[in-house]
């Protein structure tokens, strides 16, 4: 899902939580949300596409952005 529509997720209180991890496809960071339904929702780009981030900070900023007091950071070992 686009930041557009991620943006309007949040507005409507429909997102609970944003999580950044690793990307599985490319080298970086993706952003996750969870919507109170338990759904988890990847942010993409506008052609579909998984947006992938070069650093944390860029992520998390983008997750802070959209409205989330926290974004948890989340890294498979």
């Amino acid at each position: 899902m686009d930041l557009m529509h991620i943006k309007a997720e949040f507005e409507a209180g429909r997102l609970s939580e944003a999580v950044t991890e690793p990307s599985e496809q490319s080298e970086g960071w993706r952003l996750l949300l969870h919507t109170v339904n338990g759904e988890t929702l990847v942010l993409t780009d506008h052609s579909g596409r998984e947006r992938v981030y070069h650093s944390l900070d860029h992520a998390t900023e983008v997750g802070l952005d959209i409205g989330f007091d926290s974004v948890r950071v989340e890294e498979h070992f």
